[in-house]
């Protein structure tokens, strides 16, 4: 039988434990999810604005959400269309991605990875990213270490998180990623995908 509990996360995060072996980001039904393995979290949102940008080999549906303790954080789904996939590695394509100075990998779980970015303005955010495929992919982030800090920990099978105070930022500052034609025409962001079965 599948059994459940609840453990608090700054009193809005909740781990349900199932009995699949899977790990995802995502958005439905006005909640965030997060899963690995054995481990979800459910947060309750609110949307504030939803958008997509489309840079003809990548697609990105992103939404700006407030968490129930004010918290805004932005999700975004990557879909990359073939023949291309990321090229090199995920800290090499988040440095491009965000502009960054600095990209810092703080912790995984399975597929799932927290960074801390340090931005040209030397301000810094914190990002959870699905790791599994260079072809799709999804990341939350925002200004609040705390939050991802406890996410983290619980989605490790990591019992203890800390009570988060909120951190203010406005809708209009929420959105860090720079999502244009520069990435893929001039940065090199993608490379073709190999051909399967070629001789």
């Amino acid at each position: 039988m599948t059994s459940i509990r609840t453990l608090a996360l700054s009193s809005l995060l909740a781990i349900a434990f199932v009995g699949c072996s899977h790990t995802s980001i995502d958005v439905k039904n006005n909640t965030l999810h997060l899963q690995n393995d054995d481990q979800m979290i459910h947060a309750k949102t609110t949307l504030l604005k939803k958008d997509f940008v489309n840079l003809s080999t990548i697609y990105i549906n992103r939404e700006i959400l407030t968490l129930e303790e004010g918290d805004i954080i932005t999700y975004e789904h990557v879909s990359i269309q073939s023949p291309y996939r990321l090229y090199n590695t995920y800290n090499r394509a988040l440095r491009l991605i965000f502009d960054a100075k600095d990209v810092e990998k703080q912790r995984e779980a399975n597929t799932l990875t927290y960074f801390i970015l340090t931005l040209k303005d030397n301000s810094k955010i914190d990002l959870i990213v699905k790791t599994s495929t260079k072809k799709n992919f999804s990341m939350v982030y925002g200004k609040n270490p705390c939050l991802f800090e406890n996410a983290m920990k619980e989605l490790s099978a990591h019992d203890f998180s800390y009570k988060c105070v909120k951190v203010t930022t406005s809708m209009e500052s929420a959105v860090k990623s720079k999502w244009q034609p520069k990435l893929i025409i001039l940065d090199g962001l993608l490379e073709m995908e190999p051909k399967m079965g070629a001789h």
